[in-house]
């Protein structure tokens, strides 16, 4: 029940913003709840009118007028609500996507894409069907209130008989709607789920192909997909079964009031008429009663979505954006002291100490998951040490705001991630009031302005998604100019050219030397060769510095440097040989 209680205050604190919106909407929905009643009235009085051997006179405009009116009311209802839902799930969206842009790398890796995605589609879309149940909350009552009023005055002897059997409508609600909340909530997991496995096929289309892997892809997605289906019937069972179960309760009401009603007509107690508008406001009840069989299912799937989106929300980063210290003006250095960082594993860096002086190019060596990338993590802090501190210009990187201490720093990594759109939208997300003149300097800078010249549309030419519609060589050259409009004073060069190929490799290379520049800068490198450039190079294992000084000193020096070298030149030597 406090789960419950605990998601309702939660929807209930969304709506304030739109209380006064929502308060008029509601004042509609009664008000149109108010009119089958009337329309009962009228038809009594029709009845008892005709049976006087009256003339209907303007009662049947009347009963057209009511019902002209209730289509008003209804327009406005149904437009205002949605108004309001929609200006509720828009927010909620926005904040749900705000909080998940502030979480750490980490919880992103720890769930895939699409069950990401599907906290903001298929979870929002159920909080919009329960506000637009929220106003029809009203309205169904409303319309029950006034129909049993009417009933009650037109027979109310009746009414004691029709409504013995109301308190059991209450029954089937809270049965199913326990089962309805648990349903709908692992209907939503699930969503999520088929979307991941969905999206982690498609993204990876080419290693599924490549390996003829498709019918194993495609059943895990059936079974997904199965669970899916099952999950949804069991909802919607709950969901449904609400509804005949409260006929059947309204069919024993006019059952007995059939009964009683005859015998008072007959006895002289009950006019016709009457009796005729009491079945009428009794049929009518019909509607208000599903409506509030419907309303509830609809509150309890977003009750069930609101748990997932406030847990979302209320989830503090593990990365903290309190800095509040400012940056020291000139080249800055880097440095890491005493740092050590877990992943839950076993420590990957274990009181690790390297200074990067400003102006200064350091190289990083070391074997594959001796924690290179990890250290690049810890400078852009997409995380924070367990032990030990990162110093940006000498100040602690956790008492700098978040975007200072990002904008500061320029990464290039081995991923050269482009997003589907143009050239000049790329570039800009690192300068956003760059201009033309700007942006084609950077890509001067970067060895690339040649072939986007040659795109048709030039800045404007699309990267598709990814950018798939460029080779690795040039998504990797336009990550360079949008290094290069960064502005930063640091620069972290993660394997940057590891995976291209060498004609490509030169060419970057040659912008990364533009890019490296009057700039303070750490390079991880894949092999080795490629930091002959640097001032010096720092050899990692087992989480800690063991080497370090210029290239060429500690490739003759027979250390871990120079078997780092040997292995990478045993590496490449058959290589070199078929090609000869």
């Amino acid at each position: 029940m406090t789960g419950r209680r605990a998601a309702a205050q939660r929807v209930l604190g969304w709506l304030r913003p739109v209380a006064g919106r929502l308060l008029l909407v509601l004042l509609v929905g009664a008000a149109q709840g108010l009119v089958p009643g009337a329309v009962a009235l009228l038809v009594q009085r029709v009845l008892d009118g005709l049976m006087r051997g009256e003339a209907a006179g303007s009662l049947p405009a009347l009963v057209v007028g009511l019902y002209a009116l209730n289509g008003a009311l209804g327009f406005a209802r149904g437009m205002g609500a949605r108004a309001v839902a929609w200006r509720v799930v828009t927010d909620v969206r926005q904040a749900v996507f705000d909080a998940m842009l502030a979480q750490e790398p980490a919880w992103h890796g720890e769930r895939p894409t699409g069950a990401r995605v599907a906290r903001l589609t298929a979870d929002v879309d159920a909080l919009h069907m329960g506000v637009l149940g929220l106003v029809t909350a009203v309205q169904k009552p409303v319309s029950l209130v006034a129909l049993v009023a009417v009933a009650a005055m037109m027979a109310p002897r009746l009414a004691g008989w029709a409504f013995v059997a109301l308190p059991l409508v209450a029954v089937p609600l809270w049965f199913f709607g326990r089962r309805l909340r648990q349903a709908s909530k692992a209907a939503l997991d699930s969503m999520g789920a088929l979307g991941a496995s969905a999206a982690e096929t498609l993204h990876g289309i080419r290693v599924v192909q490549a390996l003829g892997a498709e019918a194993a892809r495609a059943a895990a997605f059936a079974a997904e997909n199965e669970r899916q289906r099952r999950l949804q019937l069991r909802a919607f069972a709950a969901r449904l079964l609400p509804s005949p179960l409260i006929e059947l309760v309204a069919a024993a009401g006019v059952g007995l009031v059939l009964w009683a009603g005859a015998a008072e007509v007959r006895s002289g107690a009950l006019a016709p008429g009457a009796l005729m508008a009491f079945l009428v406001a009794l049929g009518l009840t019909h509607e208000p009663l599903k409506g509030l069989a419907e309303v509830q299912a609809l509150w309890v799937r977003c009750l069930s979505a609101a748990d997932t989106l406030g847990e979302i929300l209320a989830r503090a980063p593990q990365v903290p954006d309190t800095g509040v210290s400012a940056l020291p003006d000139g080249p800055l250095s880097l440095c890491f002291e005493g740092v050590r960082f877990d992943h839950g594993r076993g420590p990957v860096l274990d009181g690790l100490g390297l200074a990067v002086p400003a102006g200064a190019v350091v190289g990083l060596a070391g074997a594959s998951g001796a924690g290179k990338t990890t250290l690049i993590a810890l400078a852009l802090r997409f995380a924070d040490p367990q032990a030990g501190r990162v110093l940006l210009g000498g100040v602690d990187l956790r008492e700098l705001p978040l975007r200072d201490a990002r904008r500061a720093i320029a990464w290039v990594g081995q991923d050269a991630f482009l997003f589907d759109g143009s050239i000049r939208d790329n570039l800009r997300l690192a300068a956003p009031a760059a201009d033309d003149a700007r942006l084609w300097a950077a890509l001067e800078d970067a060895q690339a302005a040649g072939f986007v010249r040659a795109r048709r549309g030039g800045l404007d030419a699309g990267v598709g998604p990814g950018g798939s519609a460029l080779s690795g060589g040039q998504r990797q050259r336009i990550c360079v100019a949008r290094a290069l409009l960064q502005g930063a004073r640091v620069l972290l060069l993660d394997e940057a050219t590891s995976a291209l190929d060498p004609e490509s490799e030169s060419a970057v290379q040659a912008a990364l030397g533009r890019l490296r520049e009057g700039r303070t800068a750490l390079v991880v490198a894949h092999r080795v060769g490629t930091l002959a450039g640097a001032d010096t190079v720092a050899v990692l294992d087992g989480g800690r510095i063991v080497e370090q000084g210029p290239p060429g000193a500690l490739a003759a020096a027979g250390g871990a440097f120079a078997r780092l070298v040997a292995v990478e030149a045993a590496r490449e030597a058959p290589v070199r040989g078929g090609a000869g």
